[in-house]
């Protein structure tokens, strides 16, 4: 769905990093490539409150993936590429690229993880990019395993961000931002369940000048993850976080807050070919508003409902709630349902529909609300 295109790729590639602690099986190296178009109609283009722009959006797109796996060492790649060419509208006529990479060491006791996720695109994705702005975002994962002993684990885990918005009316946003986790997990008895203790640290740093003042805090939760029932696997955090930032010249003074810090992530599989997610997550980040930071309220419900093995279903609902520390709120949500048919072994037909609303504060301040047909076919290989 041309300005709602990657969404479907993005849950993918979280939830197989979230789930990344299977043990490996080892194959050959595999891919895949698969290559098509999109035709689009969107009634709100830039998701304005007045003066509303509708457009058909062609999306050509090419995707490729790449998996090798050996006893104790795997690698994955996935590359997403399309353009997207506007009827109408042809100044915002766009290119966007998406990439994962991983590579993985998993021994006895030790496992070592290095992952990438780098998104190049313009549309509009959640309440903190609810602007079509074009903008570069890489996410850099390095994560440490040690096995103690057969009950007892201690991991380390850093999520490492540059955001660069490729518009010089934006750059002032540009930054970088982590957020790291020490991980201590016990075994239980009951179905290899894990109880986990985490302490961490989080920071936001701006790169100009006049941009917003930085900020950091600290992070301490509990919780527990694994395979409730064989077809369950729950992750489930909670806990408190701070957030402290810089001096704001113009007022002089800095501000301070204190938020829950919650991880929620569901994974049910009643059959081969179903699977439902539900995600939720609290927590502060990074503002893209000229605050130093804000509370992210963030839930998702996705999943794919299979006929057959040539004919599935998919539906999807995000919410997005933030609020920075200056007031400003933004909201985003929206439903869509699909369905992939696959025609012949070498040829998929997908349709869709998506609704998305929400407010934005700032100049465009105001609700919109938009709808997004989509009908396309791919070329699988």
């Amino acid at each position: 769905m041309a300005q709602d295109f990657g969404k479907g790729w993005i849950d993918r590639i979280t939830h197989e990093l979230i789930e990344d602690d299977a043990q490996l099986s080892p194959h050959k190296a595999q891919w895949n490539f698969s290559a098509g178009e999109l035709y689009s109609y969107d009634s709100n283009i830039f998701l304005t409150d007045t003066g509303r722009t509708n457009d058909s959006i062609f999306t050509t797109f090419a995707n490729a993936t790449l998996s090798y796996a050996e006893p104790t060492f795997d690698a994955a790649a996935d590359l997403l590429i399309n353009y997207n060419a506007y009827a109408s509208t042809k100044d915002i006529d766009a290119d966007e690229e998406r990439f994962f990479g991983r590579l993985r060491y998993q021994g006895t006791n030790v496992t070592l993880s290095l992952a990438e996720v780098f998104r190049r695109e313009s549309s509009p994705t959640d309440a903190t990019f609810t602007t079509r702005v074009s903008r570069f975002l890489s996410n850099t994962t390095p994560f440490i395993a040690v096995k103690v002993s057969p009950v007892f684990a201690v991991e380390f885990q850093s999520d490492l961000m540059l955001v660069n918005f490729l518009r010089n009316t934006y750059d002032v946003n540009d930054n970088f931002n982590s957020r790291t986790l020490l991980t201590l997990a016990f075994t239980t008895g009951w179905n290899a369940v894990e109880l986990l203790a985490q302490g961490g640290y989080w920071a936001v740093t701006y790169q100009d000048k006049l941009g917003a003042p930085d900020a950091n805090g600290f992070i301490g939760r509990v919780g527990a993850r694994g395979e409730i029932t064989p077809n369950l696997n729950l992750i489930a955090l909670v806990g408190i976080t701070s957030a402290d930032s810089d001096v704001y010249p113009a007022a002089g003074q800095d501000s301070g807050l204190n938020t829950a810090d919650v991880e929620i992530h569901l994974a049910f599989t009643p059959t081969e070919l179903t699977t439902w997610y539900a995600d939720y997550s609290h927590r502060f980040g990074f503002s893209t508003d000229g605050s130093s930071f804000q509370r992210n309220d963030s839930a998702g419900v996705s999943g794919v409902f299979g006929i057959r093995d040539d004919l599935k279903f998919n539906a999807r609902a995000q919410y997005d709630r933030i609020s920075s520390d200056l007031g400003l709120r933004r909201a985003y949500y929206s439903l869509g349902v699909g369905a992939d048919w696959k025609v012949h072994p070498h040829i998929l037909v997908s349709g869709g529909l998506t609704y998305r609303w929400g407010v934005t504060p700032g100049v465009t301040a105001g609700s919109f609300g938009d709808a997004i047909f989509s009908l396309g076919a791919a070329v699988l290989f």
